[in-house]
């Protein structure tokens, strides 16, 4: 599946489901932590290009993460890098992200509702 259908499968998921993964590594969990820079780099190149194809659907973003006031929303502290867009009062995203030291990176997108922004972000 190409990266600009799989994004259009993650616009029309519904909100509040698991996230659509568009890349991920394999599992870490044998990985050296010297070779995690080469992960995190080749990912994020993954969310670059994921971000241009979902912003020349959506437009810009309304928030971009990393920036020089914030490097993670509280809803979603794994996030490594993180783009989001208004849909009325749902948020659509696309994240960077690493739950834990032996999980995949992997780049993702859903939707999240406003009252699990609330519940994630306590």
């Amino acid at each position: 599946m190409t990266l600009d259908s799989s994004l259009r499968q993650a616009l029309a998921s519904a909100v509040d489901s698991a996230p659509t993964v568009l890349a991920a590594s394999d599992w870490l969990s044998d990985t050296p932590s010297s070779a995690l820079p080469e992960v995190y780099r080749t990912y994020g190149t993954q969310f670059e290009r994921a971000l241009a194809v979902a912003m020349s659907v959506l437009g810009p973003p309304v928030l971009l993460l990393p920036s020089d006031g914030a490097r993670s929303p509280d809803w979603y502290p794994e996030a490594l890098r993180l783009a989001s867009w208004q849909r009325g009062s749902d948020t659509f995203y696309l994240a960077l992200v690493h739950h834990d030291r032996e999980c995949p990176v992997a780049v993702e997108a859903g939707f999240v509702s406003k009252a699990a922004i609330a519940a994630r972000s306590q």
